[in-house]
């Protein structure tokens, strides 16, 4: 933990470069931004919570929910943006799963019922598992996978899953080692095993020591090591030991809330911090 403390310590240096700012004056539809993709063709995609926004470099594109189109994106608050393998785009919103239809610029609608009605559909994350299938969090339903070709879903909750120690689900993830990775509102981690016939167990991870956080974004590294931002700082898994590290940065404003993760071109992990900033970690 020494190496690990002085390595976080400094190992983050500032940026230099060119940052250009985009508002509701350069036509944003709202100054919240959830989640940014890019899309096969250059695009950009922007997860507001009034609406979903697209932007070629110049202008924004908004696509709302309307009541007299079945066509139409679901809800306004959209809080994920997914594109997966085949470069299809998926987006989240409070009403279901949309896919978006590049060709017709119209969205097609998928509603997960885990209660068998249509008002538990509340979807805050989107993923790719590794057969091709979507992993979905529920937020307080638990999660579910959808298959792309049946469309049709399986659900696990406290129901279907007795092993799930909460249905505050939000964000899923499934790693390249078949450990299925579950992000909680506010009682931390939860980790699964993912055995030949899709069904979940226990990974016998120890996950004890961890803390009860918000976990807010799971991302597996170029090195197969798995790092997690939670409201309660930064959470390592070291893949060849299998143990974990719980981080605290050393961020301008103090701030240990991390809120994103992502691995650049230079094999450094970006992290988003909240009301500390971005910053870069050399994973060489």
């Amino acid at each position: 933990m020494i190496i690990f403390t002085s390595f976080f310590s400094f190992g983050f240096q500032r940026e230099k470069g060119r940052v250009l700012n985009y508002t509701l004056k350069q036509g944003l539809s709202f100054g919240i931004v959830n989640s940014i993709v890019q899309d096969d063709k250059g695009l950009m995609w922007f997860a507001t919570s009034d609406g979903l926004n697209q932007f070629d470099g110049n202008t924004f594109k908004i696509f709302k929910f309307n009541a007299d189109n079945k066509n139409s994106i679901s809800g306004n608050y959209v809080k994920s943006i997914f594109k997966d393998k085949d470069g299809v785009i998926w987006v989240s919103s409070r009403n279901g799963l949309n896919e978006f239809s590049a060709d017709k610029e119209q969205f097609v609608r998928h509603h997960p019922s885990p209660a068998n009605n249509n008002t538990d559909n509340d979807v805050s994350d989107i993923s790719q598992a590794r057969n091709g299938d979507l992993w979905l969090s529920l937020n307080g339903s638990g999660f579910c996978s959808f298959d792309r070709k049946k469309k049709s879903f399986t659900y696990y909750n406290q129901s279907t899953l007795p092993i799930l120690a909460s249905n505050a689900i939000l964000n899923i993830f499934e790693d390249s080692h078949n450990l299925l990775w579950a992000g909680t509102r506010d009682s931390g981690i939860e980790v699964f095993r993912i055995d030949k016939n899709r069904k979940l167990t226990k990974s016998g991870l120890d996950l004890s020591a961890l803390p009860d956080a918000r976990i807010n974004s799971i991302y597996e590294d170029s090195l197969g090591n798995i790092w997690i931002a939670s409201s309660k700082g930064l959470i390592f898994f070291k893949r060849s030991n299998g143990k974990f590290h719980v981080l605290k940065l050393n961020t301008f404003h103090g701030s240990n809330i991390c809120l994103s993760l992502l691995q650049d071109q230079k094999k450094r992990l970006l992290i988003g911090v909240q009301d500390g900033g971005l910053y870069s970690l050399d994973l060489n």
